[in-house]
């Protein structure tokens, strides 16, 4: 029977979860793996996304250790993805119990699931405690800066932004969440020095401040027109945006050409 525990390991890590799942159903209470067996079925399932199969593993294994973790991780997430929020926010707030409060990576588990519900103001509770283990936690800042997305917290935003920065490499590839999180609470001009401070390749430097430039006059609603053609480059067209944005001046002269912005 330990054959067949190894069977199914082997099958697990090469990611042939039906067939490993097989070989885990085959493995006798007996056996000294058996507890182990039951892990690895669970996970499998959750891979094949049975999650009811799973459940009907683990309610009964809670009901003997109502405080195992990965327990009411597991249990959470077939919940989720069964679209069933009573259940999973009942599965969360025991899991929120058992939880070791000390475990960032643990903690910042618990976020991410409340991500999946939607619930932004949880998934930022969350997130703040991984920081307060680890104020460096770049991934749980990745993480609320996601769910600041849709805020309009701007002390919060300017903040995770702050320390997110701090922690990341200093290239647009690294600080693009916070690109995001800037294009998103409409903060253009942010986003503008980011790419001009950041961005060291010039196409890429070019496509991000023609996402601004379009976002940016979207939200306006507002075009901008010259009275005579020339070129004007992206910086130049978003600085008489912005300016327009920020201090109402829709009429002037660049390059000796009128322009206005209407």
């Amino acid at each position: 029977m330990n054959n067949e525990f190894k069977q199914g390991m082997m099958e697990f890590e090469q990611e042939n979860y039906e067939k490993a799942l097989n070989h885990f159903e085959c493995v006798n209470p007996t056996d000294k793996n058996y507890r182990a067996s039951i892990a690895f079925r669970i996970s499998s399932m959750l891979k094949l996304e049975r999650y009811r199969d799973a459940l009907s593993l683990i309610n009964p294994l809670i009901e003997k250790d109502p405080y195992d973790e990965l327990l009411w991780f597991d249990k959470a997430v077939c919940h989720i993805n069964l679209h069933e929020n009573k259940e999973a926010y009942s599965a969360m707030e025991s899991l929120e119990r058992v939880v070791d409060p000390k475990d960032k990576r643990k903690i910042l588990l618990v976020a991410r699931l409340y991500k999946m519900l939607g619930n932004d103001s949880k998934t930022i509770e969350f997130c703040d405690k991984a920081l307060e283990i680890d104020e460096n936690y770049r991934d749980a800042l990745h993480e609320k800066v996601l769910a600041l997305v849709n805020s309009d917290d701007k002390e919060a935003i300017d903040d995770v932004s702050a320390r997110l920065m701090k922690v990341s490499d200093k290239n647009i590839i690294s600080l693009m969440p916070i690109f995001l999180l800037k294009l998103f609470s409409k903060d253009f001009r942010g986003c503008f020095e980011l790419v001009n401070e950041y961005c060291d390749d010039e196409e890429m430097g070019e496509m991000l401040k023609a996402v601004i430039y379009k976002d940016l006059t979207d939200e306006l609603n507002a075009e901008l027109l010259l009275t005579q053609r020339i070129e004007l480059t992206l910086d130049e067209a978003l600085k008489l945006m912005l300016d327009f944005k920020e201090h109402g001046k829709d009429f002037g002269k660049i390059h000796g050409v009128q322009y206005f912005i209407s």
